[in-house]
């Protein structure tokens, strides 16, 4: 198959709290990278196409091609110029939300907490511990599980920061947790609760 992939909120996302776009501070999904890299693995041929450039009329070529080697991304072609639109209607497109979500097959929920209000020892869920992120450790756990393709793993936080983190590592946070299901004496159940009533 002849596979066009966007990269942009697709491969890759960025910092909620910035508000000016900058491609050189896209932070890769490297879970979604993977599912690419295996098309590639299976013989699609694989075109990475971006609109980039397309309104300021800025050259990303360069930066883009070294984010895609940086991300082991596995592809055979890297396309500009793909128009800026708001809506692409067409046969055979599919958005990227719908396409990675369908194809996990779901049957297991995987919750792990996150909280951010940790008083011992400060955002200890993001502390680097032997050079990643705490919290990206419980994520690779999860995702080395026999049952990985079964399963959906989201990280229940209330911090946008941990979220960000948490996406970088391949989980998804569909929402923040309330602050009131955060405290140091909300239950196990609660933040359970709220994530399988989402």
């Amino acid at each position: 198959m002849n596979i066009f992939v966007d990269i942009d909120d697709t491969i890759c996302f960025y910092n909620s709290k910035v508000k000016d776009l900058n491609y050189n501070n896209a932070i890769p999904n490297f879970q979604r990278i993977q599912k690419i890299n295996d098309l590639f693995e299976q013989g699609n041929k694989i075109t990475y196409w971006t609109a980039r450039g397309s309104v300021t009329g800025i050259d990303w070529f360069e930066i883009t091609q070294k984010q895609l080697e940086t991300w082991k991304c596995k592809y055979h072609e890297l396309r500009m110029g793909k128009p800026a639109y708001d809506l692409f209607i067409d046969d055979k497109n599919i958005n990227s939300e719908t396409y990675f979500e369908n194809n996990k097959a779901l049957k297991i929920l995987c919750i792990i907490p996150a909280r951010s209000g940790s008083k011992s020892l400060v955002d200890k869920n993001i502390k680097n511990f032997k050079g990643k992120p705490l919290l990206a450790w419980s994520i690779q756990h999860a995702k080395q599980s026999k049952y990985c393709e079964q399963m959906r793993i989201i990280v229940s936080t209330d911090s946008q920061e941990y979220a960000d983190i948490a996406k970088q590592w391949g989980a998804e946070v569909p929402f923040v947790r309330p602050s009131e299901l955060a405290g140091d004496l909300s239950t196990d159940y609660e933040f359970i609760n709220h994530a399988v009533d989402w």
